[in-house]
């Protein structure tokens, strides 16, 4: 299964899910809309992953990678994370109150202080994941947030690997694919098959 874990106040059904969806035929590709909550979220997602019959790669952007690297220490997968937020709560407390989700008509939901909380108790409850289990993609013009410090924080990391552009979005999501098989294909032997 490769689950994909999209970033704050976006849906699982947008760009980055077709793309693997198509460069991934026969292989499990989900990329559920996530619970606002954090902690919800987790408990969503280990569900999720706890019920698979496969191995797994978690691929997160932004609050996503957030996520995506705290799924790994918790279950000992492997995490493809793009311009993560590995600080959410620090950017986010702007956005406490109402919220319309990008690409959508309209929806909205409800950003709250205890949300803000939750991600701080989610970073202070996970312990440090594996390194040969991380795998970052940074771009260096990301409009939102500086990774430069990633590198000196996470040097354990498998893979740092940096692009010119792209943005916080990661528009060059496609290029990332021959590296995110390659991962795939290594889950087998991380998971001891």
């Amino acid at each position: 299964m490769i689950l994909y874990l999209h970033g704050f106040a976006s849906t699982g059904e947008g760009g980055k899910w077709g793309i693997l969806r198509d460069a991934f035929p026969g292989v499990d590709v989900q990329s559920p809309t996530l619970p606002d909550d954090p902690i919800d979220c987790m408990e969503f997602v280990a569900d999720l992953l706890s019920n698979a019959d496969e191995p797994h790669v978690v691929i997160g952007t932004s609050l996503g990678g957030f996520y995506a690297y705290h799924i790994a220490s918790m279950l000992n997968v492997p995490a493809i994370i793009i311009n993560p937020s590995m600080e959410p709560w620090l950017g986010l407390e702007e956005a406490v109150g109402t919220v319309e989700r990008f690409d959508t008509d309209g929806e909205t939901f409800e950003w709250t202080q205890q949300h803000i909380e939750n991600l701080k108790v989610l970073a202070m409850q996970s312990a440090r994941a594996p390194g040969e289990l991380i795998h970052f993609f940074l771009a260096r013009d990301d409009e939102l947030l500086d990774h430069t410090g990633i590198p000196d924080e996470y040097p354990e990391a498998a893979s740092i690997r940096w692009f010119e552009d792209g943005g916080h979005r990661f528009e060059r999501f496609a290029e990332l694919v021959p590296a995110i098989r390659e991962i795939f294909a290594s889950r087998k032997r991380l998971w001891g098959e």
